[in-house]
């Protein structure tokens, strides 16, 4: 069993009780062989949604996702925030083929398993810490969420 299969397991063992009134999905695990993620829920004449990316765990509240999961194994800082602007993205789940539109945002938990407290990790996990609330707090000057909350289209 690979790395991050063993890592999904011990995820879903804490998750199970919990969430045991929930549909949990988890990649690989119970016939659930794809867990895919698409950014677009309406496209014009035929167009089809636009693959962009793959999720590890999705757990529903009857038919709509509120909570995804991704398991990382690999603790650099590009590796953990990875997948931020892909969940920001989707606007379709879909899992064995069967699509799931997204009509509201929903949580993104990203774990890591436990890390050193001291060298080169612990600093670089405390970093990145650090700047995701930056940018998340819209009065930061490090934040440009901002810009974009304010954008309107005119069409």
């Amino acid at each position: 069993m690979s790395e991050i299969s063993k890592y999904l397991d011990k995820i879903y063992r804490d998750i199970a009780g919990p969430f045991k009134d929930q549909n949990i999905y988890v990649q690989n695990r119970e016939g659930i062989k794809s867990i895919r993620l698409y950014d677009e829920s309406d496209l014009h004449d035929g167009e089809r949604s636009h693959w962009v990316g793959t999720s590890h765990i999705m757990i529903f509240d009857d038919e709509e996702p509120f909570l995804a999961i991704e398991a990382k194994t690999v603790a650099t800082p590009k590796e953990i925030a990875g997948p931020v602007p892909l969940y920001a993205l989707t606007r379709i789940v879909k899992i064995n083929g069967k699509p799931y539109d997204v009509e509201s945002p929903f949580l993104l938990l990203i774990t890591v398993p436990d890390q050193p407290r001291e060298g080169q990790k612990s600093e670089q996990l405390s970093d990145l810490e650090n700047k995701l609330k930056d940018i998340l707090d819209l009065e930061s000057k490090y934040s440009n969420l901002k810009d974009f909350a304010s954008v309107k289209l005119a069409i």
